[in-house]
């Protein structure tokens, strides 16, 4: 049974060192995979995954360490692409079994 990206979107936390993230909801539990493929890009995998319509297209960001976050189908899944304004350090954390933040600390580099 195929699973699916619900929503996305970019968020600032007051009380916590990693500030920015960016937030993915799928409807069900996940597997994921990420690389960072060059100094501005993310890219996060999700197998068995489909993205819903409205939420094929791209998200512009801005005043922020992220440019750009995109989602599409590949033939085997789901790709969420962020696109980044320089090379930062970032953390990924699943939550409740459905969905994925990552967090974009302010130092930089990898």
């Amino acid at each position: 049974m195929l699973n699916n990206i619900i929503e996305q979107g970019y968020g600032k936390t007051i009380f916590d060192e990693k500030s920015r993230f960016v937030f993915i909801t799928l409807a069900d539990d996940f597997d994921y995979t990420h690389e960072q493929l060059r100094d501005d890009t993310i890219v996060i995998n999700f197998k068995d995954t489909r993205v819903n319509k409205e939420l094929s297209k791209a998200l512009l960001i801005e005043n922020s360490e992220v440019k750009m976050v995109r989602t599409y189908n590949t033939f085997n899944g789901a790709r969420v692409v962020l696109t980044l304004t320089n090379k930062i350090n970032y953390t990924i954390e699943k939550v409740n079994n459905d969905s994925l933040r990552v967090y974009f600390n302010k130092q930089g580099g990898k």
